[in-house]
């Protein structure tokens, strides 16, 4: 699935840094700040809830406040709720590169808004 986006993302003015897997995206986010995450529910190491939660844990507000994309062959209602406040947005594979692209974009324009008028991860903005 990593190569399929990396196709998806070319040319489109979006640098994609890639995780090996589950552990090695918290180390990452451990050393840079990005602008959104994307992630795979099911990942060997950690999964993609258990990465968000790392995320929504780290000391730095940048890196606790990025936007979170997961997506999963899963469908919604088989996730436990409370779990879900910890992602940004969820999309059901399979997908097309529209979908990520318009998925990842939404992502970063409510977190440009949010970034101007609050320090918590709730939009300021509402998203149309």
């Amino acid at each position: 699935m990593r190569e399929v986006m990396k196709v998806y993302f070319m040319g489109k003015d979006i640098t994609v840094t890639e995780a090996v897997d589950g552990r090695n995206a918290v180390e990452l986010m451990e050393r840079a700040a990005f602008d959104v995450v994307v992630t795979d529910l099911v990942m060997p190491n950690v999964d993609g809830l258990e990465l968000a939660r790392h995320i929504r844990k780290n000391k730095s507000q940048a890196v606790r406040n990025v936007p979170i994309l997961l997506y999963s062959a899963l469908t919604h209602p088989t996730l436990e709720k409370t779990r879900w406040r910890r992602v940004s947005a969820f999309l059901r594979k399979p997908f097309g590169a529209d979908a990520l692209l318009r998925a990842v974009n939404a992502l970063l324009d409510t977190a440009a808004r949010r970034c101007a008028c609050t320090f918590g991860w709730q939009p300021c903005c509402p998203v149309s």
